[in-house]
């Protein structure tokens, strides 16, 4: 026996005048329930004053953070969460200051060399010039 096809809906517009318009499309995917691992990520990082006090990131803060999540926990994961925190304005801004870098636990890991200012002025030149509509 063959699986069945998925199940298609048709939506009809109408306009006056005109042959109702008919479209059909599938249905929705389902929505995928998170991992426990994800909210494990999530909490670690929260710990960490690196993270709650916007303070810029060591150079191999996701191998410390990683070395302390449990087996279940997603790099993917992890690695969007670190990616969408440095991504932000506020942490570009404090590249740019300058200043120390920190570690996960929220000791000192160095200072913040020139080649890591320049592409966050390029990042937030970009993104003013997106908002900005230029």
């Amino acid at each position: 026996m063959l699986p069945e096809k998925p199940k298609r809906k048709t939506l009809s517009l109408t306009k006056k005048r005109t042959k109702p318009i008919t479209i059909k499309y599938k249905l929705p995917p389902v929505v995928k329930v998170p991992k426990d691992g994800d909210q494990v990520i999530w909490k670690l990082l929260q710990a960490s004053p690196c993270i709650t006090g916007g303070l810029p990131m060591a150079v191999g803060f996701f191998e410390q953070v990683w070395a302390q999540l449990p087996k279940e926990a997603s790099r993917k994961q992890l690695r969007r969460y670190l990616r969408t925190y440095a991504r932000a304005p506020d942490y570009q801004l404090q590249l740019i200051a300058g200043g120390t870098r920190y570690n996960f636990d929220g000791s000192e890991a160095g200072e913040i060399d020139s080649g890591a200012k320049r592409p966050a002025m390029e990042r937030l030149r970009k993104e003013e010039a997106c908002v900005n509509g230029g």
